[in-house]
């Protein structure tokens, strides 16, 4: 059977689904199972992507009665963006399984549906692949205009404005978090901490100190900021909610971060594992992301990605695996605390870059490094 002869019944019950999106289109997708895949607006540009979901959801349940059921939405960081996903039957509806997407470029959400079968649960993947290419293309086809009009010399003009950041840092450290893992496991990360010489500390996200507004981020993100103190080789860090934290420098849970020497050259692999779900606290969602990135002395570098879901079905009836890659390249640059990658289409990023450290007096151990906020060890 092909896929027209079962599409206008599948779509039908699609447009019902969502009937206050003002406008929705279909998504080719070929395939002999009765899914169908519509991508269509609902919800506020830029808002929690997860919300935005449930938001639908609950919409639904006036077409197909109360949603049976099923996981939180899941979330993955793709490309610099936030991708949430979510599974859902109905009760007046209960052999038909829902797959909503979205992600916090826009207000977009792609929607999967098809009737609960062998052939779907074998085509649901690629189906779901669909969705999440169509989602990132739009996310990046949404920042990249405001990339394009940027006047050439502007960016040199913003780095200026705050290139003094440097000057008002005392120190550069990293400690040790709890952090949720692939499955919803809770892991021991590694997080860098910037003390600033006026007795705060900030948390560096996912951009080079030099482009952060250190006037205006306490107001816009004051949960990444907090108080520091010292005594000798011990500090007391204390967050933005009032707790307080002592650590002994260089005894398990507070570190020495080392800035890149110049002239510096990266030569090796390094990979970060990292994913979320919820299987570790007996749900049906796993989600694991390897990053890896090759730096080559000559200055050359490849970031490979590989995002892998799957969903054993206990919840909805219906088990599923995806999978994506990515791989990007170009040349990088190093400076102090500051990775430059510069792409093969000219585009160019910057982010925090440190060194982790080894052994007290701490020394340089270049099995771990810092991007952003993000650990990566040595693959070799």
């Amino acid at each position: 059977m092909s896929h027209r002869s079962i599409l206008p019944a599948c779509v039908l019950v699609l447009s019902t689904a969502a009937a206050s999106a003002e406008d929705s289109k279909v998504l080719a997708f070929d395939n002999d199972a009765g899914i169908a895949v519509t991508i269509e607006s609902a919800g506020a540009p830029g808002s929690d992507p997860r919300r935005r979901l449930m938001d639908t959801i609950e919409r639904m349940e006036s077409q197909f009665g109360s949603a049976m059921p099923g996981d939180a939405p899941q979330t993955e960081s793709v490309d610099g963006h936030t991708l949430a996903a979510v599974f859902r039957r109905f009760e007046g509806a209960p052999d038909m399984v829902h797959v909503l997407l979205t992600t916090d470029a826009d207000s977009a959400i792609c929607h999967v549906a098809g009737p609960m079968t062998e052939r779907m649960q074998a085509a649901l993947p690629a189906a779901i692949q669909t969705c999440g290419s169509e989602l990132m293309r739009a996310a990046t086809a949404t920042t990249a205009p405001a990339q394009a009009v940027q006047p050439a010399a502007a960016a040199p003009a913003a780095d200026a404005a705050f290139a003094g950041n440097w000057s008002k840092v005392s120190e550069v450290l990293f400690r040790s978090v709890a952090a949720i893992g692939v499955g919803g496991m809770v892991v021991m990360e590694f997080e860098p901490v910037i003390l600033l010489e006026d007795g705060t500390y900030y948390e560096i996200g996912d951009e080079a100190l030099e482009d952060v507004d250190l006037a205006a981020e306490p107001s816009a993100r004051p949960d990444q900021f907090g108080r520091w103190s010292q005594s000798g080789g011990s500090y007391v860090l204390t967050n933005a909610d009032g707790k307080s934290k002592s650590y002994a420098l260089q005894d398990g849970a507070l570190f020495k971060a080392f800035a890149a020497k110049q002239p510096a050259m990266l030569a090796t692999r390094y990979r970060r594992i990292s994913g979320g779900g919820n299987t570790a606290l007996g749900g049906e969602m796993i989600i694991a992301q390897s990053s890896v990135y090759t730096f080559m002395p000559d200055g050359r570098f490849r970031i490979e990605g590989n995002i892998g879901a799957s969903s054993s079905g206990e919840q909805t009836g219906v088990s599923t695996t995806l999978q994506s890659e990515s791989a990007m390249a170009g040349r990088y640059a190093l400076d102090n605390h500051t990775l430059v990658l510069t792409f093969a289409d000219g585009r160019q990023e910057r982010h925090f870059f440190a060194y982790a450290s080894k052994g007290n007096p701490p020394e340089l151990d270049p099995g771990m490094i810092f991007i952003d906020d993000n650990t990566f060890t040595g693959d070799e």
